[in-house]
């Protein structure tokens, strides 16, 4: 019976710390969802700064996302998507061109996010990684200014990777033994080329 009762007690014990933890896990998340939220918004926007320096603001655009990835697919970019898209604006209230917070699909260590800035015309304006998982060495130089100005200041309908060393405005050196990094930030730039270039009402 003592045996039994030692039991229910530790039991009990153990139902109270886990009441308690968890309490305490869901005051810590309320307490801390708000500043993080904050913290990835002012992220995004010091991004959009980054990439389309002209800009004074970035305004909202409707846009159905659903619809736009397929007519991105439909398009034959089948390792990109766009997730976000603001219209770049100056001083004066004209509209410049558009940042897009984009993933480049099929990566290495899966997908690498970015924002990028493209005028009117197509012309990349800057890049900005935000999220990359692939390898440290190798896939995360993709970060690297170097390999993120390749893009910038060209106005092609798209980009595509090379290794033997680009010799034209629509191609991008691969990084040196991360070929599927270099191909799969493209695959994001030519998939905010695409709704730029087709698909802005």
């Amino acid at each position: 019976m003592k045996e039994k009762n030692t039991i229910v007690k530790d039991a009990i014990i153990l139902l109270i710390i886990t009441v308690v933890a968890g309490s305490l896990l869901g005051a810590v998340y309320q307490i801390t969802k708000e500043p993080i939220k904050q913290a990835n918004i002012a992220a995004t926007n010091k991004a959009y700064a980054l990439v389309y320096a002209d800009a004074d603001t970035f305004e909202d655009v409707d846009v159905d996302y659903d619809d736009v990835n397929a007519k991105i697919l439909s398009g034959g970019i089948d390792n990109g998507e766009v997730t976000e898209v603001k219209q770049a604006v100056d001083g004066s209230g004209t509209a410049l061109g558009y940042v897009l917070s984009v993933n480049g699909l099929k990566g290495y260590g899966g997908s690498v996010g970015f924002t990028i800035g493209v005028t009117l015309e197509g012309e990349v304006t800057g890049i900005e990684i935000l999220s990359c998982e692939e390898t440290p060495g190798l896939g995360q130089r993709c970060k690297e200014e170097a390999f993120r100005n390749q893009y910038v200041g060209k106005a092609v309908d798209g980009f595509k990777v090379t290794k033997a060393g680009a010799s034209a405005d629509d191609e991008i050196d691969a990084i040196s033994g991360a070929t599927i990094t270099s191909t799969c930030v493209t695959g994001g730039v030519n998939a905010a080329l695409y709704y730029v270039k087709n698909l802005v009402q």
